[in-house]
């Protein structure tokens, strides 16, 4: 599954007059934008319903047209997983165990609240999704489009919460080894 889709349907709610903030939902996501004026936000919505039914390619982070879109960086787990298509196959087994075990940490602890909220069942599902072998289930997608970060959300402020997150163990509160922190920070930098 790659990072651009066709959509099934695209539904867009009327622009707000009092904030100027267009709503709209593709393939049943939602998501919104405020804009400065309401003309601009009309501009918008055209955009988007004009690529709908031309039939463009809809970019599944920010559900913005491909042209659109150029602008809109994905979430951190989307990065991870484009990461992990280019690299993963290239590594042994064991290489390819540690690398995929330090992306599911990285996508876990880049979250706007910091909680993870996985089990082993979790992680069994975001690294058969990193290998490209299955969907995520979709609480876990869910899980993923409420609290992943976008990549222009890291700001030094963020990477140095996430660097704390990636330094303790899956319990929260144990550190890490220092090697072991050292090579998880090496390979997500």
């Amino acid at each position: 599954m790659g990072r651009f889709f066709r959509p099934t349907s695209v539904r867009f709610s009327t622009v707000t007059c009092r904030k100027e903030t267009g709503r709209w939902r593709v393939d049943g996501e939602g998501t919104k934008k405020t804009f400065t004026h309401k003309s601009v936000a009309e501009r918008y919505r055209t955009g988007i319903e004009r690529a709908y039914r031309d039939g463009e390619e809809f970019d599944r982070s920010s559900l913005l047209p491909r042209p659109m879109a150029r602008g809109a960086t994905p979430r951190v787990a989307e990065w991870v997983r484009d990461y992990a298509e280019m690299h993963l196959p290239k590594l042994q087994p064991k290489s390819r165990a540690a690398l995929g075990d330090d992306l599911i940490a990285f996508i876990e602890h880049a979250t706007s609240d910091g909680a993870p909220a996985w089990g082993r069942d979790e992680r069994r599902a975001v690294r058969e999704w990193l290998v490209g072998k299955a969907e995520l289930p979709g609480e876990l997608t869910s899980w993923v489009a409420r609290h992943s970060l976008r990549l222009e959300a890291l700001d030094r402020a963020a990477l140095s919460q996430l660097q704390r997150r990636l330094e303790v163990r899956e319990d929260g509160v144990t550190p890490l080894a220092g090697a072991t922190t050292t090579k998880r920070l090496g390979k997500v930098k």
